[in-house]
């Protein structure tokens, strides 16, 4: 059987473990037929949380390469090779000649803003067939009008950005058990502040659009806004914008306890 790179796997790790699988053919997101090997030996793992996975199935042993992300959340993994998740060095991979590569399709692209969200969404979700679909957009609607007011075309206004998301709900809704909307947010606790405002109104937008289409929203703003209620906003991330590890985990934290699971993870 030859080796392969696969780029779908991360079912992988979340099943009973790896030996468990028989040799399966599957097929991957691009429609490319694919075989899961049988009991792959040498994995490469190019995602944090299946490395956490693996470490909970007691097969941290497989590994033999992994992102620059997973050693800070698993321990024992500094000194296996590592790649940049979003750019790995497949030549470098494929010299290890691992059985098996579990990375994540990721369709977010740095920078876009809901306008070039809607431009692919048929392509990047609905092509996908989701049964859940979680919508938290509008950060670079905001943040184009501060850092390059200049760029007009860029620029999304509060009305163009309620009836961008408002065709996102739509073409959705009738496809999906559900839908739930997350407001964006500005790690600043000032409300004062001339981007937090800004951000504050279209977060109002999300929230009339939940009301309006009977959908659950997660207003994100407030998590923030009370972490950092004795700290400085650089303590998450300078420019207020990119969560980082602490503030990705602020926001699992919230949707998990919209689910109904109540656990403090600021501490």
């Amino acid at each position: 059987m030859k080796k392969s790179l696969l780029s779908l796997l991360l079912v992988l790790a979340l099943s009973l473990s790896l030996c468990a699988f028989a040799e399966t053919p599957v097929t991957d997101r691009a429609g490319n037929p694919v075989t899961l090997p049988a009991d792959p030996q040498k994995v490469v793992c190019l995602n944090s949380a299946a490395c956490q996975t693996l470490e909970t199935l007691g097969l941290l042993d497989r590994l033999v390469a992994v992102d620059t992300y997973s050693p800070m959340y698993v321990s024992g993994l500094d000194s296996l090779p590592q790649f940049d998740m979003m750019n790995p060095d497949i030549e470098q991979i494929a010299g290890l000649e691992p059985d098996l590569v579990i990375i994540t399709g990721m369709s977010g692209i740095s920078g876009d803003n809901s306008q070039m969200l809607l431009a692919r969404w048929e392509r990047d979700v609905r092509a996908l067939d989701p049964q859940w679909v979680s919508i938290c957009i509008g950060i670079n609607d905001v943040w184009r009008q501060f850092d390059s007011p200049a760029i007009k075309e860029q620029t999304i206004s509060p009305e163009e950005y309620r009836e961008n998301v408002r065709k996102m709900i739509l073409t959705e809704k009738p496809h999906v058990k559900g839908i739930f909307l997350m407001t964006p947010y500005y790690m600043e606790p000032n409300a004062s502040d001339f981007m937090r405002a800004r951000m504050d109104e279209y977060g109002a937008i999300v929230k009339r659009l939940a009301k309006e289409y009977s959908l659950p929203c997660i207003d994100l703003q407030p998590v923030f806004s009370e972490y950092l209620a004795n700290r400085h906003s650089a303590y998450l991330m300078w420019d207020r914008v990119h969560p980082g590890p602490i503030g990705s985990m602020l926001i699992a934290g919230k949707i998990l306890k919209e689910f109904g699971f109540d656990k403090n993870i600021t501490e």
